[in-house]
């Protein structure tokens, strides 16, 4: 019986130690397969205020409101809407002159400014015909934090595209010797 006993015991050990592999060659990393970290990935908008994603301008970057909280409204024309909302802030540099515009994104956007205080500086709901939002030559001051809230209409979220950028005004020169026509 004791030369059983022994027997199983050496047979676990050789069984336990075959269960390793003890050889020179290390066992190969599993594959690992990384989603690519876009700006637009790293700079989704914040939930609120009080957790607003720090933008520098000019800015272009995407993300989506799906899944994040109806927190703000505003009328622009209409109120009453239930969307899912992100928020941006920024804090210009110099006194600006700025656009703001949400074309490319993929549902019935609003776009609405507040100032430091939360006082609404601007708002838009249809700009472009495919009912997206655009804020164009939005005055801002050197110093003053804002928030940028991206919301939609109706109950309307999704992905969003959003553009940054100094307004360039459009400038139509008349050509030497034309004569204004008072119209």
């Amino acid at each position: 019986m004791r030369k059983m006993l022994v027997f199983a015991m050496i047979l676990s050990l050789v069984a336990s130690a075959m269960a390793f592999d003890l050889g020179a060659e290390k066992a190969a990393k599993p594959e690992m397969h990384y989603v690519s970290s876009t700006p637009s990935q790293v700079r989704q908008g914040g939930d609120t205020i009080l957790d607003a994603v720090v933008i520098a301008l000019p800015y272009n970057g995407a993300g989506t409101t799906t899944g994040f909280m109806d927190d703000y409204d505003e009328e622009c024309p209409y109120t009453g809407s239930t969307s899912a909302d992100v928020v941006y802030t920024f804090t210009p540099d110099a006194d600006a002159s700025i656009n703001i515009d949400l074309l490319g994104s993929a549902y019935d956007t609003k776009l609405y400014v507040y100032d430091v205080n939360l006082a609404l500086v601007a708002c838009n709901d249809d700009f472009h015909p495919d009912y997206t939002s655009k804020l164009e030559n939005l005055a801002v001051a050197a110093g003053m934090q804002y928030f940028v809230i991206i919301d939609g209409y109706g109950g309307a979220d999704g992905d969003y595209v959003i553009d940054i950028a100094e307004f360039e005004p459009c400038v139509v020169e008349c050509p030497a010797g034309a004569q204004l026509e008072g119209e």
